[in-house]
């Protein structure tokens, strides 16, 4: 016990000193918590001790309860349905820059996944930090709304796979429960510490997230789920939300480093491996910038500001090797992607540490392409564009996230019923050419219909525009989920199936466009 201790004395000082010397340079001190956590491997610390299994198991649960926690609706709902808007938009460039990559180098599909919400999570904490007194509070008010979403999307995607072997049925009224349980809790116990010491609001918070762990096994729910729903039922629940993540911020600071300690002992890096790691956290730092920075100027925003704000949003957040180590352990993916998800991470704050103290030098840079290349040309039509959306906010808001939604529901049940035909049954791959014509077919169709609706020409063309840019990305990233189904298949075989699909919709066309009208009608 003794010689444990005495290692992990030592790995604290190598994390210490590596921690100051990163930030001189403002570079987070996560590489150095890693770093010194392999070297901790090599020393021979035990990382399955009960005390870093506590330790790492209690930094998980409070930073699922602090983003939960700081998700107020209340305070988000004038900027919520821009900031969702940024957010789907900004994973769904991700995730068809991405694809596009893995299908090249042959990644398979979770790798995929994981690698898209590990590069579109954003740092908080170092953003907040670096937006400071540099963006005016307009804008980092829209910022900070769209990294809290980002947050909630990647505990989702954390829930979804600590959850792989659980009824989805099962989770949904459970979650329900463990909302309003949350609510109650928060309500009744951690409400009444706020107004007596900041040691009752610690105790408190930690009980009741100890308590939610505990819940979670009970519902068959992930732990963080259940923290995170807690934290949210917290949310609306708590007088002072902030004072009390306020409060719990040095304690989450401090589990985190020994969480990190622990993944950083599942690193695998060796000379040889940077010649790959550096090469693609540049290109996966880059798709988060284009990813944030497109899908702000599409809102709206003026072109420079919405590339000048996508500066500030390239370091990673931590959260990404949360969910990398939580894949990686449940055998998810590999231990490439792992080592890269990491390494990414560490990569990103570097880059931000050097490209924020040159952002003049290269907005300058960005505003010479954008006068040679006549983006001025684009941006004024998306400001007209703006405008006449402003006027029907609502409407327009409404009716681009249901399209969204829409058409995610449409690609997903379309994919996973083809998966599960395979699966039962080798043969049924034959039909992935015709299900890779009719699906964005009727979602086409649906656009169409979608727009016929509006009575107002202005609004009518500017929806459509909108919808058919969706309706693009969407169809791309289904199209490369087809590709690696039918990629053993015959060439002549996939044109047969191409040819026989439009066949199909020729002949079926009056039937499919009834169908797309009735459907439209009842949503």
């Amino acid at each position: 016990m003794e010689s444990q201790l005495t290692l992990i004395t030592l790995t604290l000082v190598i994390a210490t000193i590596f921690g100051v010397a990163l930030s001189r340079f403002r570079i987070s001190p996560i590489p150095a918590y890693l770093i010194a956590g392999l070297l901790g491997k090599s020393f021979g610390l035990d990382y399955s001790s009960d005390l870093f299994n506590f330790l790492s198991t209690l930094a998980i649960n409070l930073v699922s309860f602090n983003v939960g926690i700081s998700l107020d609706i209340r305070e988000l709902k004038n900027i919520l349905s821009k900031a969702t808007i940024i957010a789907i938009t900004e994973y769904i460039v991700g995730f068809t820059i991405i694809s596009i990559i893995s299908l090249i180098i042959g990644l398979p599909f979770y790798d995929t996944f994981i690698l898209t919400i590990i590069s579109v999570t954003t740092s908080t904490t170092i953003t907040y930090k670096l937006i400071q007194n540099k963006i005016d509070d307009k804008q980092s008010g829209l910022i900070l709304a769209v990294l809290s979403l980002e947050d909630v999307i990647t505990f989702i995607a954390l829930g979804v796979i600590l959850s792989s072997n659980s009824n989805i049925v099962e989770i949904i009224p459970t979650s329900l429960a463990s909302l309003g349980l949350g609510y109650l809790v928060s309500r009744t116990i951690i409400n009444r510490s706020i107004n007596t010491s900041e040691e009752s609001v610690i105790i408190s918070s930690i009980a009741s997230v100890l308590s939610f762990s505990l819940l979670g096994q009970i519902f068959d729910i992930p732990s963080t789920l259940a923290n995170f729903l807690l934290g949210l039922g917290a949310s609306y629940a708590l007088k002072d939300t902030k004072k009390v993540s306020r409060i719990l911020s040095p304690l989450i600071d401090f589990s985190l480093i020994f969480f990190f300690f622990s993944a950083g002992s599942y690193l695998n890096l060796s000379l040889s491996s940077l010649y790959v790691l550096v090469p693609i956290s540049l290109i996966m730092t880059l798709v988060k910038y284009l990813s944030f920075s497109t899908s702000y100027w599409l809102t709206g925003s003026n072109f420079l500001v919405a590339f000048r704000s996508g500066i500030y949003m390239t370091s990673l957040s931590e959260l990404g090797i949360i969910v990398a180590l939580n894949a990686f352990q449940q055998g998810i993916i590999t231990s490439l992607v792992y080592n890269l998800s990491a390494f990414l991470v560490m990569m990103s704050s570097t880059i931000t540490s050097i490209t924020v103290p040159r952002e003049r030098r290269i907005i300058g840079l960005i505003s010479k392409t954008y006068e040679k290349l006549r983006i001025d040309r684009i941006d004024g039509a998306l400001q007209r564009i703006t405008r006449v959306v402003k006027l029907n906010r609502n409407t327009t808001s409404n009716f681009i996230l249901r399209f969204i939604l829409i058409g995610l529901i449409t690609i997903f049940s379309a994919s996973y019923l083809l998966i599960f035909l395979v699966s039962f049954a080798r043969f049924f791959i034959y039909i992935a050419p015709l299900i890779s014509v009719l699906v964005p077919f009727l979602l086409a169709l649906l656009v169409i219909e979608e727009t016929r609706r509006l009575s107002n020409l202005g609004q009518k063309r500017i929806n459509e525009i909108i919808l058919w840019i969706i309706y693009v990305f969407i169809t791309i990233n289904f199209e490369i989920f087809i590709v690696r189904i039918i990629s053993e298949l015959n060439y002549y075989v996939i044109y047969l199936g191409i040819l026989v699909s439009i066949i199909v919709i020729v002949i079926m066309y009056q039937r499919l466009n009834t169908f797309i009208k009735e459907l439209d009608k009842s949503l």
